[in-house]
């Protein structure tokens, strides 16, 4: 992990979704992990490179113009300090610092 980790709630549910920034072989991407507590346990969601939350495999560009994603800042369903985001928006709107 290289920083940039965001703990999310996921709307009505009672799981969370946490966003870390990682970096393999020297490139950049956003690692995610579920909980359905803060305290249990941390399911992998996409952990690798290839498998990546956000990163170089899944972001389709043309023409290409990253090698790397890295601090994704998911867009909240409010501005408040609850960090609560639409289950299918995490998906969908991602703001990222690409290099």
């Amino acid at each position: 992990m290289l920083g940039g980790a965001r703990v999310y709630k996921l709307g009505r549910y009672t799981n969370f979704l946490l966003v870390m920034e990682a970096q393999e072989v020297g490139r950049r991407f956003c690692k995610a992990y579920l909980a359905s507590h803060l305290n249990g346990r941390w399911d992998e969601l996409a952990g690798t490179e290839k498998k990546s939350f956000a990163g170089k495999s899944n972001i389709k560009q043309q023409p290409a113009w990253i090698e790397q994603v890295s601090r994704g800042e998911i867009l909240r369903s409010s501005y408040d300090q609850r960090m609560e985001i639409d289950r299918m928006g995490a998906l969908l709107a991602m703001i990222k610092e690409h290099r």
